[in-house]
């Protein structure tokens, strides 16, 4: 397996790669959800209760639906700052097309940690 302080800094690589700005709450909370979804393969499914309420007590935020609104606020600011096409190329095919196609907060997560996944079965 993978040191999590190696898997902390490729998750944190392809964040900002893909034009997320580290001064949101946002990327922070994708960063661990991303991290928790990458151990957890079965936490995707149950998104709020097997991951944003792990990451609203890591961080001390107010609840789950708070973690889930500012995730969705940084994938905004991503999706708007003309770098996230990057992660087609990260993905290896065109998995969103244009400035109004956006994922969900758990299509992003789910994307990136299976991704992640894949690499460590390498």
């Amino acid at each position: 397996m993978i040191n999590e302080n190696v898997l902390n800094e490729e998750i944190a690589n392809v964040l900002l790669s893909f034009g997320f700005p580290t001064k949101v709450k946002g990327y922070r909370y994708l960063r661990e959800s991303i991290k928790i979804a990458v151990g957890n393969v079965n936490g995707i499914y149950r998104i709020t209760e097997n991951i944003f309420e792990k990451v609203a007590a890591t961080f001390g935020a107010v609840n789950a639906k708070s973690v889930e609104r500012a995730c969705s606020y940084a994938i905004d600011l991503a999706c708007n700052s003309g770098k996230f096409d990057k992660i087609n190329k990260f993905c290896g095919t065109n998995v969103f097309c244009g400035k109004y196609d956006k994922p969900s907060t758990s299509e992003f997560i789910s994307l990136i940690s299976d991704k992640f996944r894949m690499s460590l079965m390498r």
